[in-house]
């Protein structure tokens, strides 16, 4: 699927497609999540894991929007997200959006549990609400 399809399934609108990394909406915020950067076995994300990539996004529109976005999850949904797994090598190209549908995976929803507003470090979670 298409990136910018994919958030518009959710419901959401990109702001600039080729740079943000989520949405919001009145309802909700959307994340991406790189597939390759997953923990399978414990279903998380968590951007500290790769510190050595950082001073490559930390700088980028991308981060500085998700930032906002995770903390408006946070403030506002008990940090549920709806997200979107995305394939490629991070930082160089994209492939494919797949979306995470909580009622074919369990129950299961991502949450956000850790947000480093200075820099953007972000955990999330797949958690049963």
């Amino acid at each position: 699927m298409q990136y910018s399809s994919a958030f518009e399934e959710f419901g959401y609108k990109l702001e600039n497609v080729r740079q943000d990394w989520s949405a919001q909406n009145a309802t909700g915020v959307c994340i991406t999540i790189w597939k390759r950067r997953m923990n399978w076995d414990e279903l998380s994300y968590d951007t500290r894991l790769h510190k050595s990539s950082v001073d490559i996004w930390s700088e980028k529109s991308g981060n500085r929007k998700r930032i906002v976005h995770a903390q408006r999850a946070l403030n506002d949904f008990e940090g549920w997200i709806d997200a979107i797994l995305i394939s490629g090598e991070p930082g160089v190209s994209y492939e494919d959006a797949q979306l995470w549908i909580p009622s074919e995976k369990g129950g299961k929803r991502w949450r956000v549990v850790f947000l480093d507003q200075a820099i953007g470090h972000i955990r999330l979670e797949a958690q049963l609400p």
